[in-house]
Protein backbone atom coordinates (compact mmCIF):
# COMPACT_ATOMS: atom_id res chain seq x y z
CA UNK A 1 0.00 0.00 0.00
CA UNK A 2 1.04 3.61 -0.39
CA UNK A 3 0.49 6.90 0.83
CA UNK A 4 -2.67 7.63 -1.20
CA UNK A 5 -3.79 3.96 0.10
CA UNK A 6 -3.18 1.84 -2.97
CA UNK A 7 -2.29 -1.52 -4.24
CA UNK A 8 -3.61 -4.92 -5.10
CA UNK A 9 -7.26 -5.86 -5.33
CA UNK A 10 -8.09 -8.94 -3.39
CA UNK A 11 -11.08 -11.44 -2.60
CA UNK A 12 -11.32 -12.66 0.82
CA UNK A 13 -14.46 -14.52 2.18
CA UNK A 14 -15.64 -15.53 5.49
CA UNK A 15 -17.57 -18.72 6.03
CA UNK A 16 -18.25 -17.40 9.70
CA UNK A 17 -19.96 -13.92 9.33
CA UNK A 18 -16.40 -11.92 9.59
CA UNK A 19 -15.23 -13.73 13.01
CA UNK A 20 -12.27 -14.99 10.08
CA UNK A 21 -11.19 -14.41 6.19
CA UNK A 22 -9.44 -16.00 3.95
CA UNK A 23 -7.97 -15.11 1.25
CA UNK A 24 -10.34 -15.91 -2.23
CA UNK A 25 -8.12 -14.68 -5.37
CA UNK A 26 -6.40 -11.48 -6.56
CA UNK A 27 -8.42 -9.10 -8.77
CA UNK A 28 -5.63 -7.29 -9.94
CA UNK A 29 -5.45 -6.72 -13.48
CA UNK A 30 -2.57 -8.29 -15.40
CA UNK A 31 0.93 -7.14 -13.78
CA UNK A 32 2.79 -7.19 -16.99
CA UNK A 33 0.10 -4.74 -18.87
CA UNK A 34 0.32 -2.50 -15.69
CA UNK A 35 3.62 -3.13 -14.23
CA UNK A 36 3.93 -1.28 -10.39
CA UNK A 37 0.77 0.27 -10.68
CA UNK A 38 -1.90 0.23 -7.49
CA UNK A 39 -5.35 0.15 -7.36
CA UNK A 40 -7.95 1.53 -4.50
CA UNK A 41 -11.33 2.97 -4.57
CA UNK A 42 -13.52 -0.38 -5.11
CA UNK A 43 -16.83 0.22 -5.48
CA UNK A 44 -19.86 -1.76 -6.31
CA UNK A 45 -21.77 -0.63 -9.83
CA UNK A 46 -24.68 0.35 -9.47
CA UNK A 47 -28.42 0.09 -11.86
CA UNK A 48 -30.39 3.20 -12.53
CA UNK A 49 -32.93 2.05 -9.89
CA UNK A 50 -30.53 2.54 -7.46
CA UNK A 51 -29.70 -1.43 -6.61
CA UNK A 52 -25.81 -2.90 -6.95
CA UNK A 53 -25.51 -5.18 -10.53
CA UNK A 54 -24.46 -8.44 -9.90
CA UNK A 55 -21.00 -9.60 -10.35
CA UNK A 56 -19.49 -6.10 -11.19
CA UNK A 57 -17.13 -3.64 -9.28
CA UNK A 58 -15.13 -0.67 -10.23
CA UNK A 59 -12.18 0.45 -9.05
CA UNK A 60 -9.59 3.34 -9.79
CA UNK A 61 -5.84 2.73 -11.08
CA UNK A 62 -2.61 4.82 -11.36
CA UNK A 63 1.47 4.43 -11.84
CA UNK A 64 2.75 7.72 -11.02
CA UNK A 65 3.15 7.61 -7.15
CA UNK A 66 4.08 11.08 -6.99
CA UNK A 67 1.19 12.62 -9.42
CA UNK A 68 -1.61 9.67 -9.27
CA UNK A 69 -3.99 10.64 -12.55
CA UNK A 70 -6.22 7.54 -12.37
CA UNK A 71 -7.98 5.04 -15.32
CA UNK A 72 -11.25 3.48 -14.19
CA UNK A 73 -11.48 -0.14 -14.10
CA UNK A 74 -14.52 -2.42 -14.21
CA UNK A 75 -14.55 -6.02 -12.74
CA UNK A 76 -17.25 -7.97 -14.77
CA UNK A 77 -18.13 -11.51 -13.78
CA UNK A 78 -15.68 -13.83 -11.85
CA UNK A 79 -13.00 -13.09 -14.30
CA UNK A 80 -12.66 -10.57 -16.81
CA UNK A 81 -11.86 -6.88 -15.58
CA UNK A 82 -11.73 -4.07 -18.31
CA UNK A 83 -9.61 -1.06 -18.36
CA UNK A 84 -11.99 1.99 -19.20
CA UNK A 85 -9.78 3.85 -21.18
CA UNK A 86 -9.88 0.81 -23.77
CA UNK A 87 -12.91 1.26 -26.51
CA UNK A 88 -15.74 3.61 -27.30
CA UNK A 89 -16.73 3.80 -23.55
CA UNK A 90 -16.27 7.86 -23.36
CA UNK A 91 -14.66 7.77 -20.07
CA UNK A 92 -11.27 8.10 -21.17
CA UNK A 93 -8.52 9.27 -18.09
CA UNK A 94 -10.08 10.48 -14.53
CA UNK A 95 -8.06 12.37 -12.54
CA UNK A 96 -7.48 11.50 -9.25
CA UNK A 97 -8.72 13.81 -6.21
Amino acid sequence: MDKHGGGTIEEWISSDNGNSWSFHRDLTPDTSKYPGWRFNNIQPVTKSDGSNADNMLLFYGWLDLNAPEAEAFLLHSDTAWYDMDIGNTGLGRRSRP
